[in-house]
């Protein structure tokens, strides 16, 4: 199966900010690989997003991007400590526009990268790691 098409196939992004944050505690985005489609509607959503004239019409053509991949969250609290529910309308309530802009530069170079790994550790896997060659000395002389 594609892995654009399995469910179970997402990634975590952590922001870097949280980077020393334990990893049962730090909060980090889920998302999905995407099919071409789905990857060049959000690069599409991007050069719009730097063609805008306004913050307001900027930021709107970004969190649109990052919703296109976008599965979940986890370990997000609000100020007083609270969880907040995954809800990809509340994005904007769980990031600063400098978060967004982080998540949007990083997230279709990572989904790339961490797609070639997973692929590259599967072929690896079923590759035969018997002998290559010969044992010379079972050779008839």
């Amino acid at each position: 199966m594609p892995i654009c098409l399995d469910p179970e196939q997402t990634f975590d992004l952590p922001l870097s900010n949280d980077a020393a944050t334990a990893d049962a505690e730090r909060p980090a985005f889920t998302f999905r690989f995407m099919a071409t489609r789905d990857w060049l509607k959000m690069e599409r959503l991007m050069t719009e997003a730097d063609a805008e004239e306004t913050a307001s019409g900027r930021m709107q053509k970004v969190y649109d991007a990052l919703r296109v991949p976008l599965v979940g969250w986890q370990n997000m609290r609000d100020h007083t400590g609270a969880p907040i529910a995954y809800d990809p309308a509340d994005l904007d309530l769980v990031t600063s526009p400098a978060d967004a802009a982080e998540l949007a530069q990083r997230v279709l170079a990572e989904a790339v990268a961490k797609e070639t790994e997973l692929k590259k550790s599967a072929w690896q896997s079923r590759a035969n790691t018997g002998a290559s060659a010969n044992d010379a000395s079972r050779e008839p002389a």
